[in-house]
């Protein structure tokens, strides 16, 4: 599971309402950010009849922007804390449902690939301004762009799993 797609190098910055830099605020962006909101406030009441899971809240968008080949060594892998490597192994362990919002400025082909022998390999061709939304417990994405493309990427998450240990 990755926030960009497996073998793809690219830029991340997650979206934050209460501390994103006013630029961010008051972009297109946030109103992205907006309709993914509504999209889970719709899905929510019927998802466990359903899609057969609940839907408990919905993850950060990340914002991101693939590297280009020349560009890599400028961006070295960050150094994680356990902190930031528990929250990212939640939102994966939790996530039901991936949403990825092509925001532009190029057209991106999303490649679903299947984590059983039952499903097909997808390929999806996302101009800009379109969403694709998938199954994380059936499928891994890659992500090939045909020039500068942002995207928006968001899980439907469900509930928090809490484990206790009872001892006499």
């Amino acid at each position: 599971a990755s926030y960009i797609g497996r073998e793809c190098t690219g830029k991340t910055k997650s979206l934050n309402p209460d501390e994103d830099e006013d630029y961010v605020k008051n972009s297109p962006l946030s109103g992205v950010d907006e309709v993914l909101d509504l999209m889970g406030k719709m899905l929510q009441p019927g998802a466990a009849d359903t899609l057969g899971f609940g839907i408990e809240r919905r993850s950060e968008s990340v914002l991101t922007l693939p590297l280009e080949k020349d560009e890599e060594d400028l961006y070295p892998p960050p150094e994680i804390t356990n902190r930031e490597a528990h929250a990212f192994l939640q939102t994966m362990w939790r996530s039901k449902l991936q949403v990825v919002v092509n925001v532009g400025l190029s057209p991106i082909n999303l490649y679903l690939i299947p984590k059983y022998e039952a499903d097909q390999d997808t390929t999806v061709n996302m101009e800009p301004g379109t969403l694709t939304v998938f199954a994380t417990d059936r499928y891994r994405f890659s992500r090939e762009a045909t020039g500068k493309s942002l995207t928006i990427v968001s899980w439907f998450l469900d509930a928090e799993r809490k484990m206790s240990l009872d001892v006499d």
